[in-house]
């Protein structure tokens, strides 16, 4: 069977991912600089704020761990179907 473009549904739910992922990056970044730098007194946090962007941090690496582990399972499954 040969090989069909995606539906334009389709298309634009594989966009969305990997555009919310991009632009939360920059973010992502800039938390993790502040978390880098308040150890050594270059950023101003308390203690218990130190915890929470931790807190944060560690379940936001789960969450786009599992995003890309969903996206790439549901991309190979889509290319069994096509063959």
């Amino acid at each position: 069977m040969g090989r069909s473009r995606p539906a334009a549904a389709e298309a634009g739910t594989l966009a969305a991912p990997a555009g919310g992922a991009a632009s939360a990056q920059p973010a992502e970044s800039a938390l993790k600089t502040l978390q880098d730098d308040a150890p050594w007194d270059r950023a101003q946090l308390s203690p218990e704020q130190q915890e929470r962007l931790r807190q944060f941090l560690a379940a936001r690496g789960e969450i786009t761990a599992g995003d890309r582990f969903l996206l790439e399972t549901l991309r190979g499954r889509a290319r069994e179907r096509q063959r």
